[in-house]
């Protein structure tokens, strides 16, 4: 892939785990204080999953510095 390529692939997946967390922490929070353990499930999952893909994006700007050098 080309760097603008990566570079693009690498922000899309940071504003997916940045809006994921902005759901996810209050669905978190609400689902644990009405004891709805569903909810409460569904939004530790999306959290994990924006944890994921944060990662995977600094992974791949981490790839393209050391291409560089």
């Amino acid at each position: 892939m080309k760097k603008i390529h990566i570079k693009i692939v690498s922000t899309l997946l940071f504003v997916l785990a940045i809006s994921l967390l902005v759901f996810g922490f209050p669905l978190l929070l609400a689902g644990l204080s009405k004891g709805s353990t569903k909810a409460a499930l569904l939004s530790l999952l999306s959290i994990v999953f924006a944890i994921v893909f944060f990662k995977f994006g600094l992974s791949l700007l981490k790839e393209t510095k050391q291409k560089r050098r």
